[in-house]
């Protein structure tokens, strides 16, 4: 039996090289040799024999003869894969070359003539663009308040063009006159014609401890009678004074002593009040030159 075994083996293992030496099998011969591998197997599990290296050797190249029948390509596949790749594959593979020059590449700048711009008008507010332009007005004229020694000079010379007889201007009577008129802006009255001369020790003075009576009572004569005036008179000294003079003379009361011929002595004094824009005027009369 063992000689009829072992051609039959030598057989099959020819059988097997040829298969495997063939580059690519045939459906038959991938049926023939898987048929036959399962043919041994089964022999080999009847007989219960053991592993032998020239069956493990069969087994181990059947088995690789099936894995290169699957994993070797076929005469088509071989053509497909020789094709040059097709135009579809080229841009994924320059992709990234034109993006790298793209990113590299400066921002391209329009010339100068392409660029131009409107000229931009300055922003005005609608409000100021609606105003009429302001024409300017002429600054209102401020009063220039005369000099009160030129007042008074004019006064006393219209009051002696009104009088029948100049009386004289006593210098140190007008010193008592202004002082009156000062006087007058807070008390406009006749009772501090004595308080005037006694500061100024001005005129006669007249001893009352003669009289039996207190030195504090003693007391300066310096006029005999005083005038009084006030007004919001406005312009120049020549004009206040005329408005001043011609008020006395209408004033029969003042006019009668103001323009006897009794009093041959005469001072005026005037003072101008800013709080009030006031004019205070104080008239004095004598008949004796008590102090020049």
């Amino acid at each position: 039996m063992k000689k009829h075994i072992l051609p039959i083996l030598l057989v099959l293992l020819m059988i097997l090289l040829a298969g495997c030496s063939k580059p690519s099998g045939l459906p038959q011969n991938t049926e023939i040799s898987s048929s036959s591998v399962g043919q041994f197997s089964e022999l080999k599990q009847d007989e219960n024999l053991t592993d032998e290296p020239s069956i493990s050797t069969t087994e181990n190249t059947a088995s690789s003869t099936e894995n290169k029948v699957v994993s070797e390509p076929t005469e088509s596949q071989e053509k497909e894969d020789k094709k040059p790749a097709s135009s579809e594959s080229k841009p994924t593979e320059e992709t990234p070359k034109t993006t790298e020059k793209a990113e590299n590449k400066p921002a391209e700048t329009k010339p100068a003539e392409t660029q131009q711009t409107e000229p931009t008008q300055p922003k005005t507010n609608p409000t100021e663009e609606s105003k009429e332009p302001e024409t300017e007005s002429e600054p209102e004229p401020v009063y220039q308040v005369p000099e009160r020694s030129e007042v008074e000079a004019l006064v006393a010379a219209y009051i002696n063009q009104y009088r029948s007889t100049n009386a004289t201007v006593l210098s140190g009577l007008t010193s008592v006159a202004r002082y009156r008129s000062n006087q007058l802006v807070t008390n406009f009255a006749h009772t501090d014609g004595i308080d005037a001369c006694n500061a100024l020790q001005y005129g006669e003075f007249v001893d009352m401890t003669l009289y039996g009576m207190s030195e504090s009572d003693s007391y300066y004569q310096g006029y005999n009678r005083e005038a009084i005036a006030k007004g919001n008179w406005t312009g120049s000294a020549d004009e206040i004074a005329q408005r001043i003079a011609n008020g006395f003379k209408n004033s029969s009361s003042h006019w009668s002593y103001l323009g006897s011929s009794e009093y041959s002595y005469i001072a005026v004094g005037c003072t101008y009040d800013e709080a009030s824009s006031m004019w205070y005027c104080c008239i004095c009369v004598s008949s004796k030159n008590y102090g020049g």
